[in-house]
């Protein structure tokens, strides 16, 4: 008799397993109604975004608006967040503040989910890279020659001039390592010239380059002090820099080749845990309150 008592018991555990097992939900068949599992969103960023003064005017708004408390991890720079989303160990809904020819790079590896909305269809072409959308775009520029006006008066207009004798030891080259800038030219190189379009491009310059920059802020004020002359970046960044120093001495000059765009954007990782909150904050990064904020905030345009 034990023994009949203890085979039924041991089939009954048996069936509320399978039960258990058979219910449970893949991590792709999670629904976004069901993945708000808390009212706290966190969102993983660069430092730029405290620093531009960006956050004080967005996430005390956001949180007003939806009563999302919003957690924010902030990293020093593109590289570590980028390393923080590859890891996937430290919790993050959101990611904001990656650039453009960053995240190409990352969604390689099929880091994020997709998200659209009527706000995201509204965004340029050319700010657009992906079939499905994952990557949001919420800040545009494109590159351009920077210079400082007081030093040179007719700036080169094509990465042809760029190696004239006249611009000897005069450019301030920021690298591609963590700098959103110095990303984005390596980008637009290897799309002009091929495979080895940027170690090509390097030789040319080699005698015009004063001194290479990790990061961008660095160059430009090289270029403001009159150390260098020019250098490659944002062609939004003198107009940004006139209305907030009233006095800048940099110029722009379109390259001829075209322009190269480059933006900064948010994306839901796929491990994100408060999906719905995540969605509401895109939407809210793309109004057109917030919108006006990121051309006061950074040296950056609206994307629409």
């Amino acid at each position: 008799m034990d023994t009949f008592w203890r085979n039924v018991t041991l089939l009954l555990l048996v069936l509320s397993a399978f039960s258990i097992f058979s219910c449970k939900k893949s991590e792709g068949d999670i629904s976004y109604r069901d993945s708000r599992d808390s009212s706290t969103l966190i969102i993983g960023a660069t430092a730029d975004f405290r620093y531009s003064g960006l956050e004080a005017v967005i996430i005390p708004e956001f949180e007003t608006q939806s009563g999302v408390k919003i957690k924010l991890r902030l990293y020093d720079d593109q590289d570590a967040l980028n390393q923080a989303l590859r890891d996937g160990s430290v919790p993050m809904d959101l990611a904001l503040g990656i650039s453009s020819d960053f995240y190409k790079v990352l969604e390689q590896e099929s880091l994020f989910r997709e998200y659209e909305s009527a706000r995201t269809r509204r965004i340029p072409q050319e700010l657009i890279f992906e079939r499905r959308m994952k990557y949001i775009p919420y800040a545009q520029s494109y590159l351009a020659i920077i210079y400082n006006t007081r030093l040179i008066t007719h700036p080169p207009a094509s990465f042809g001039q760029l190696q004239d004798d006249k611009y000897f030891s005069q450019i301030a080259l920021i690298e591609p390592g963590e700098d959103e800038i110095g990303k984005a030219h390596e980008a637009w190189c290897l799309k002009l010239f091929g495979p080895t379009g940027v170690a090509q491009m390097e030789k040319a310059l080699r005698k015009n380059i004063y001194r290479r920059y990790d990061k961008s802020q660095h160059a430009i004020d090289a270029i403001k002090k009159g150390e260098a002359a020019l250098t490659i970046a944002h062609a939004s960044l003198p107009g940004y820099l006139q209305d907030i120093e009233h006095n800048s001495i940099l110029g722009f000059k379109i390259f001829s080749e075209g322009r190269y765009y480059l933006s900064r954007g948010m994306a839901i990782p796929k491990k994100s845990k408060n999906l719905i909150a995540a969605e509401e904050f895109i939407e809210y990064m793309l109004d057109d309150t917030a919108q006006r904020m990121v051309v006061y905030k950074t040296s950056l345009s609206s994307v629409f």
